[in-house]
């Protein structure tokens, strides 16, 4: 069927509805969007651009007062709402011969709402067949930001999404390039599940790139490893960690908050800390870290960031100690109550637990890494990010290169990192927000 006009009902968040009327703009001529709001849910319509619109205010809950309305669409997606508007509107779409859609949601790509790899979200649909007619993406962005760049959005799996989102529905070819020549073909696919094989043969390259680097911290940078606590039968969710130095380099802190929905909560003298860890006073040190080992230090220090950005932090502070054993310090003496100290030293763990024979303090959290095993958008994540990380543990001398059609001509695009990186000047921060150069080279 024809869709020129969407009813879409609205929920607590104006993400979904966008990303709803993105992916109708790809399989239909659409010309007008109906919001369908409840006084609490119309303060998230946002309008599109190119796109007629109107709002009607629904009940959240009569069905008697939603079926006497008469809707002037094509379709209805009951993706957003309440249960109970589900319901109804689908009695109107079937009463009325309309059709009627929703939208999976897509895993790990949640908080990259509303850019989402389209083959993440599919529709469920009663009376209307989906066939891809174009991209809606009109623009490349010129930048992506660092791999472990997130707060309420993560801001590279967005950005990247808009940048698969930018070719026609169907796999990509991707290569990483050295100095003009093809290192290896691999494939992005439709299928999430197969670009989880992917990244699994892509980890190669990237142990080459980082040798001396530990495989069990970059395997969990990209998805390929998560890490399982040990301290506590218990399930993480709401309970407060305080972690240390460490967990910065050995957890995808995004993925941690996803899996197992903890608080985390972040000193502030990591900052100086970590800091120091990618660029070290070279007039001072006799033997500097590598550049590799500054690198990753410098991805910790993202996690550090987006932590912050996320919302918790505690006044810990230092200068010239450790803030290790100033985090310690301080749960020893405020916290071990209220939170969970996170370390894999086992002199801090015996220490806690020493402490523990005599006062009631939390039992210490330590953690190991395990294979990660394949679940729904996880094959697309660790895929997304293992390409980031490839081009930035190469300092700059691998690009990695997209191709596929666009409106049926075929482009390629050439992602490749943003910054210089010298020995002497790892510029972190500015890496942050623009780690990678996006253009079309054909």
């Amino acid at each position: 069927m024809e869709v020129k006009s969407l009813c879409i009902t609205v929920g607590t968040t104006k993400d979904t509805a966008l990303s709803v009327i993105r992916r109708y703009m790809e399989y239909f001529d659409l010309e007008k969007v109906v919001f369908l709001v409840t006084d609490k849910t119309k303060q998230y319509v946002e309008n599109v651009e190119g796109l007629k619109s109107e709002i009607i205010t629904v009940s959240p809950s009569s069905y008697s007062e939603n079926l006497k309305l008469k809707l002037d669409c094509d379709a209805i997606d009951i993706t957003g709402g309440t249960k109970q508007m589900a319901s109804a509107f689908s009695i109107i779409a079937v009463r009325d011969k309309k059709g009627v859609s929703y939208l999976e949601g897509p895993g790990y790509f949640k908080s990259a709402y509303p850019e989402v790899p389209r083959w993440l979200q599919r529709f469920e649909s009663y009376n209307m067949e989906f066939k891809f007619s174009r991209p809606y993406v009109k623009k490349l962005p010129e930048t992506l930001p660092s791999i472990n760049k997130f707060s309420s959005r993560h801001d590279f799996l967005s950005a990247l999404s808009t940048v698969v989102n930018y070719f026609d529905e169907a796999d990509l070819s991707l290569q990483f390039i050295r100095e003009g020549v093809s290192m290896n073909y691999f494939t992005i696919h439709l299928d999430d599940e197969a670009n989880f094989q992917e990244a699994k043969k892509m980890s190669k390259i990237l142990n080459d790139l980082n040798k001396g680097s530990s495989i069990d911290q970059l395997e969990t940078m990209v998805g390929l490893k998560s890490v399982k606590f040990k301290g506590t039968e218990d399930k993480l969710r709401g309970k407060a960690l305080l972690p240390d130095t460490n967990f910065f380099y050995d957890v995808d802190a995004y993925r941690l908050l996803n899996d197992e929905e903890p608080i985390i909560y972040v000193s502030d003298c990591l900052r100086n800390e970590l800091s120091r860890k990618v660029n070290p006073d070279l007039n001072r040190t006799q033997q500097p870290p590598n550049l590799n080992v500054r690198m990753l230090a410098c991805l910790a220090y993202h996690q550090y960031l987006s932590l912050i950005n996320f919302g918790r932090s505690l006044p810990i502070e230092s200068k010239e100690t450790y803030c290790d054993n100033l985090i310690v310090e301080e749960y020893l003496k405020h916290l071990h109550t209220k939170m969970y100290l996170v370390s894999r030293d086992n002199d801090v763990i015996e220490k806690v637990n020493n402490w523990r024979q005599s006062k009631p303090l939390n039992p210490p959290l330590s953690y190991d890494h395990e294979e990660s095993k394949y679940e729904r958008s996880l094959g697309t994540y660790s895929l997304f990010k293992m390409i980031g990380m490839i081009i930035y543990s190469s300092r700059g001398e691998v690009k990695a290169l997209l191709g596929g059609k666009r409106e049926g001509k075929y482009v390629e695009v050439e992602i490749e990192l943003s910054e210089s990186i010298r020995d002497r000047n790892l510029r972190c921060d500015l890496l942050y927000g623009k780690m990678f150069n996006v253009k079309t080279v054909r």
